[in-house]
């Protein structure tokens, strides 16, 4: 037997034993454990007397037990045979009880926990006498000496009486193993049909009705289509959508430079009470179309082809001025309508894209957003109208910001009806007054970016052995003895090399915009830096009587930047730019933030203070490399004006201020 410290605690195990007697059970619960306490608490029993007490009988309904006299409250000593049995003897042979420690008890009403017939039996419990008796009261720190024991023996007490013959165990140990039960049964279940899911999947190839709602037939089926795994094709919805995919991706633009004609060749338009064309338009080429409202003047794209928008993701862009806004309605609707598809005047079955109470709304009939800003009229607007069917979310933009979006929203659910342009088929009249540009729809949601890039993006030159302009408006540049070189900072680059090289990019309508903002961005390698123009502009037509550079070097080989105000030319100087070394440069102005100079990424230089962009209101034409004129109160600032030499490269006119983290983003392609 292992030696037992006095600092120790060594229970004995609670021995239970049941019997059965015709109908009556009756249980017996032995507690034999010896315990030895710490020192100190048996020193401070040994200066204590217990009072052996007689041992009373109580009877309660059905359950009899026999408990101890209480020496004080909520205590008792162990059984006497107990202490007799397991005490070590003292020097003398006889048992020492000393060991023994007073012991916490609550009384327990086991009439009440045990059902008729069943009698609970403990075993008498008599006082251990260390001396002579006495009735004296225990003081404090004896009381604290036996809270010692106070939260061991909560643990034990329900072991007083057979817990297997207790309604409320059998309740608890039934109900928890059929928990456990259940939770197995579902863990096996699941783990069974994941892996017979894996299985129909391997399988629905074999199999012709097997459908899978999964985007994984190639091409992906389109516009909520479900693929048939076994022939690759979709299942589309009945009625909308039909084809293999469910209809491939959609793309159309009106460009209206003087006919109706869709860019793609499928959506070709008529028009009604003879609309005319105006030029130039928002590109600065071409024209824009013109309707006059008071002569009712709209397009009609007759089906067939028709146009599916339902149950789709699509994107509608437009460049808008309107003359005038139709206002002072009344209790009607104050539409200026800009694109419809009229199928019948249900919620979701008629669509109208439209500038109402001068703000810009979409509609799907009973199921619609508007924007917040109110429009001017004789203002160029980008006006964008996304659907997201995925997320069922409205979405309408001016000038590339968010104006509002709308949750829950459709989808469209129109399945006929002809497209019509400065008119629609929800309120009459609603004729639009003024000039519809640059008409784009996509089948699908256009992000955010996408529609910023959209509405500021001017024009974008790679100069990948051309001057062809990859930004949406398509404004093409004209070379004058251009040449292209391999060595470009992004794939090839452009070449200037004589006195009459330059490039030019025609009937800029925002940069020639009193007060609005832009920002210039190119990638510059010269062999001289002792003057000469990089960037300037002039007007698209009529008589120069302003023009200025706008980027060059001075004579000491600066950067030189310039700008215009009411009160004559803005300017800042650069740092000494190296030959033969590819270098970004970038400028950005808003009337908030002035005119700023970014040299590889960083803000090099800002003006100060603020200004107004000042130029002639009308479009503009920018050239590259070369000055063809100074003329008027800016022409004269701190770039000497002359003939750029050698490489540019993706050159880039925005309408808008950029930002630092996209100007270093553009400086680190």
């Amino acid at each position: 037997m292992k030696n037992i410290h006095s600092d120790s605690f060594l229970p004995q195990p609670i021995r239970t034993r049941c019997q059965v007697k015709s109908k009556n059970k009756q249980c017996h619960s032995y507690q034999s454990s010896v315990r030895i306490t710490k020192l100190s608490l048996r020193e401070s029993l040994e200066k204590s007397d217990i009072v052996s007490q007689s041992t009373k009988q109580h009877s309660g309904a059905s359950c009899t037990r026999f408990i101890s006299q209480k020496i004080y409250p909520n205590t008792y000593v162990r059984p006497a045979e107990d202490a007799l049995a397991h005490s070590p003897p003292d020097k003398n042979g006889q048992n020492d009880l000393s060991s023994f420690s007073i012991k916490q008890t609550t009384p327990y009403n086991f009439a009440s926990l045990l059902p008729s017939g069943i009698s609970c039996v403990t075993h008498p419990i008599v006082g251990i006498k260390k001396n002579k008796a006495s009735s004296r009261s225990y003081t404090n720190k004896e009381n604290r000496i036996q809270s010692f024991d106070d939260h061991r023996k909560r643990k034990k007490r329900q072991k007083r009486c057979c817990c297997s013959c207790t309604p409320l165990c059998t309740f608890l140990s039934t109900m928890g193993g059929i928990f456990l039960a259940v939770l197995l049964a579902g863990i096996l279940v699941k783990i069974l049909s994941r892996k017979d899911t894996n299985i129909k999947t391997t399988t629905t190839t074999s199999t012709a009705s097997t459908t899978n709602t999964t985007a994984i037939c190639s091409p992906p089926c389109l516009n909520g289509g479900t693929c048939v795994l076994s022939n690759n094709t979709c299942l589309c919805i009945s009625d909308v959508w039909t084809g293999s995919q469910c209809q491939t991706p959609m793309r159309i633009f009106w460009a209206f430079d003087n006919n109706l004609l869709d860019l793609y060749g499928n959506f070709p338009g008529s028009g009604k009470n003879n609309p005319t064309y105006q030029s130039p338009g928002i590109t600065g080429y071409g024209s824009c179309l013109y309707l006059n409202g008071s002569l009712n003047q709209s397009v009609t794209v007759y089906e067939p082809p028709f146009l599916n928008m339902a149950y789709t993701s699509f994107s509608l862009t437009v460049w808008a001025r309107a003359n005038s806004f139709r206002t002072g309605c009344g209790i009607g609707i104050c539409d200026n309508a800009i694109f419809g598809q009229h199928d019948q005047n249900t919620v979701r079955r008629s669509l109208h894209i439209t500038v109402r109470y001068q703000t810009i709304y979409l509609g799907f009939y009973g199921d619609d957003i508007s924007g917040s800003l109110v429009l001017q009229p004789l203002v160029w607007y980008h006006m964008a109208f996304v659907y997201d069917y995925q997320n069922r979310e409205q979405l309408v933009y001016v000038n590339g910001d968010l104006d509002n979006s709308g949750s829950l929203k459709g989808p469209y659910e129109g399945i006929s009806g002809d497209l019509t342009i400065g008119t629609n088929g929800v309120g009459s009249p609603n004729f639009w007054d003024g000039c519809l540009d640059q008409i784009t729809y996509f089948s699908r949601a256009k992000s955010a970016a996408e529609v910023l890039r959209d509405a500021t993006l001017t024009v974008s030159y790679t100069f990948n052995n051309n001057t062809l302009d990859d930004g949406p408006l398509g404004i093409n540049g004209t070379g004058i003895n251009v040449q292209y070189s391999p060595f470009g900072r992004v794939n090839q680059s452009l070449k200037l090399s004589n006195s009459s090289s330059f490039v030019e990019a025609r009937g800029l309508v925002y940069l020639g915009t009193n007060g609005y903002s832009y920002s210039i961005v190119i990638w510059i390698r010269p062999t001289s830096v002792a003057g000469g123009t990089i960037v300037h502009v002039s007007p698209t037509s009529g008589t120069i009587t302003w023009s200025m550079p706008m980027l060059g070097f001075t004579n000491a080989g600066n950067i030189g930047v310039q700008s215009c105000s009411s009160s004559g030319v803005v300017s800042l100087i650069g740092p000494l730019i190296s030959t033969g070394v590819w270098t970004h440069v970038a400028i950005t102005y808003s009337s908030l933030n002035g005119l700023r100079l970014w040299i590889n990424g960083t803000l090099f230089n800002t003006s100060s203070p603020n200004f107004v962009w000042s130029t002639i209101n009308a479009p503009v034409t920018i050239t590259l490399g070369a000055s063809p004129s100074n003329v008027g109160a800016c022409a004269s600032g701190v770039i000497t004006t002359g003939q750029y030499s050698d490489l540019l490269d993706e050159f880039q006119l925005y309408s808008r201020e950029l930002l630092a983290a996209e100007v270093m983003n553009l400086a680190t392609p």
